[in-house]
Order: C-alpha cells, then structure tokens, then sequence
C-alpha cells in the first residue's frame, strides 16, 4: 500500500512538470516554429528530437547525416536525415512520444523502430534475407543503407566514420560522401512521407523568411491587435491588408500570409484573440 501511494505521488509530480514543460514549450512556439531539443545518441547516432508546430509532428533528425531531398520546385537539395517522425494532438502527447523513442528505439536500415517493431523486423529477415551484397562494408552486419556510389554503409558506421573526420566513402574513397544517406530501396523518409516533408519545406521557408524580414508573423498580430483597439472593423481590415501586402513583398509564405489575412476578417474580435493560446493552433 505504502509503495503504491509513493509511486502515485511520484508520477504527480512527474505529470505536473511535463504539463509545465508543455507549458513553456508552447509560449517559446507563439515566435518559432519549432522546439528543438538537445542532441541525443541513439543507438550509436546523433539525433535532435524537433516538435513542428504547424504540421504537428515530432521529428527526429540526424546532426551529422544528411540526405538528397526533392523540393516542391523539383530541385534537390541536403537536409537533415529524418529516422523517425510522428503526428501528435498535444504538448504533453509530443513529449510522451519523445521520451519513448530516446528509451527504448533502435536504428533499423535509418528507422528508428519501437521495440515490438524492431523485433518483427529482426524475425522478418529469417522469411525475406538480404542478399550477399546487402552488408556493411565497416561492420560486415547486413544493412540496407548506402552511400550516393551505392556502397554498403550502416548508420551506425557512417556516424563513426564523420565523428572521425572520415568523410570519403570507405569503398571508392569518393570524397565528402559519407554524411549523404542513402537506401537501396532508394525510399528516403523525408521524399515519402507528405506530413514530414511538409514540415522541412515549412521550417526551410520561415528560416528564409525571418532572414529577409526582423519579423514574425505572432509579432504582426499583436502589433495590429494593439492599433485596431479602438477603431472599426473596416479599419482593422485596411491595417491588415496593409501589413498583408508588406509581408508578401518581403516573401513571406502562403502559409504565414494565410494566418496574417485571417486578422481582418472579424475587426475588433481580433483583440480578444490575440491573447489566448488558441492562436498557437497546439493544445496543451
């Protein structure tokens, strides 16, 4: 009896510092559109676990391996390698699923796999084994994961070799190859899956918007929030299109141009709404 009320109060306590954490996460995201966390080693490579507010997904990304990324432009460009993304309803829900993945994932051919998956996926390769050339050229363990000269690498072997400073491809010695993930099955996580591939291009646009601009879009709300206190509502929608057309010249995105249009649409309502966290569009 006396270990069960201990072990309640502890996850009291425990709760009531996630929803605080939750708390603070979701202030610092009314100016970011992002929260990131401090790298990680998981399973022998460095990950930033990152919350994405607008697309709603946590994102576990590689710090040193990169991949080949086709934009909505259809250039190719290098961003950080994604093991492992997640959609959550909350804050709280956000943070749940971080601290599951930093505890108990594995690397499975550059997944990151829950214990019962990564069990199922080990049982998987007795019914469909690799083939003779599927092993890592470092660790000789079987892998699906290549460099770009479509060389047998692991993750695992690949973080060891660029915390080495051992950029060229083991193999053909292709020079700075290395931190270029690759896949045999050429399926690259931040290619085939729409909701994370959203969130990257979203974070690449805000990062060129906020160099081309001292703003945020937030900050323009409250700014228009303090100016249309007293005025009518044909007013407040003459400030927004004003603020609209300036944003869009400095490039802002259709995604931040969309929520700033939005501020004119109900005049002096706006003023109640600038001060609840309902504008974050992220529960607690």
């Amino acid at each position: 009896m006396i270990s069960i009320k201990i072990k309640m109060s502890v996850d009291t306590i425990q709760d009531s510092e996630l929803n605080e954490f939750a708390e603070l996460i979701q202030l610092h995201l009314i100016t970011n559109t992002t929260y990131a966390f401090r790298t990680v080693n998981i399973d022998g490579v460095l990950f930033y676990p990152v919350i994405h507010k607008c697309s709603k997904i946590v994102n576990f990304e590689c710090v040193n391996i990169t991949c080949r990324m086709k934009t909505k432009e259809n250039d190719t460009v290098l961003e950080k390698y994604s093991a492992y993304y997640k959609k959550y309803k909350s804050i709280v829900e956000a943070l749940t699923i971080i601290k599951s993945v930093i505890s108990s994932y594995k690397l499975f051919n550059g997944d990151l796999l829950s214990p019962i998956d990564y069990k199922m996926a080990k049982m998987e390769e007795k019914i469909n084994p690799y083939t003779d050339k599927q092993v890592c050229c470092v660790c000789y363990e079987n892998t699906m994961d290549i460099t770009v000269c479509e060389h047998y690498l692991c993750m695992r072997c690949r973080e060891t070799c660029i915390r080495k400073d051992k950029r060229d491809c083991p193999m053909c010695r292709n020079p700075g190859i290395v931190n270029i993930y690759n896949i045999d099955n050429g399926l690259i996580n931040n290619n085939e899956y729409s909701s994370l591939k959203a969130a990257i291009e979203f974070e690449r646009a805000d990062s060129r918007n906020v160099s081309t601009s001292p703003f945020r879009v937030y900050s323009f709300q409250h700014a228009i929030a303090q100016r249309v206190r007293s005025m009518s509502s044909e007013s407040a929608e003459e400030i927004a299109i004003s603020v609209l057309n300036n944003l869009e010249e400095s490039g802002y995105s259709d995604e931040y141009l969309s929520e700033v249009s939005e501020i004119g649409e109900d005049g002096n309502d706006v003023l109640e709404e600038q001060h609840d966290l309902s504008l974050l569009d992220v529960n607690i």
